[in-house]
């Protein structure tokens, strides 16, 4: 009966989503676990209108930054793929670091009148 297999077993044995790595429990799962993540996180960086929140111009320049740009800035390597999670290829070309977009941190700057 299927109300007796185990989740683990159960996920393993699902077909997977087109072009992803997971059945479609392991998505709902997945999905509602960052739901839940984000909303009960004051701190999450999209979060508007709380007392630490970012500027919309400090939350666009995060959203523009990437693993990719975080390599580059942490390490000695001058070119990688433009998504470091997947390996390089014609959609995924490898791309000299320069040309990911940094975060811009003078959006931090303090404001400070004298």
């Amino acid at each position: 009966r299927v109300e007796d297999v185990d989740l683990y077993v159960g996920i393993q044995m699902e077909n997977l989503y087109p072009g992803s790595e997971v059945g479609p429990t392991t998505a709902c799962i997945v999905t509602k676990q960052f739901y839940f993540f984000k909303f009960a996180d004051r701190f999450y960086f999209e979060h508007e209108g709380e007392v630490p929140s970012f500027s919309p111009a400090q939350r666009n320049s995060l959203k523009q930054c990437s693993f990719s740009r975080i390599l580059c800035d942490n390490t000695n390597i001058t070119q990688i793929q433009k998504n470091a999670m997947i390996l390089s290829n014609e959609k995924n070309p490898v791309v000299p670091c320069k040309e990911i977009p940094a975060i811009d941190i003078t959006l931090w700057k303090e404001m400070i009148s004298v």
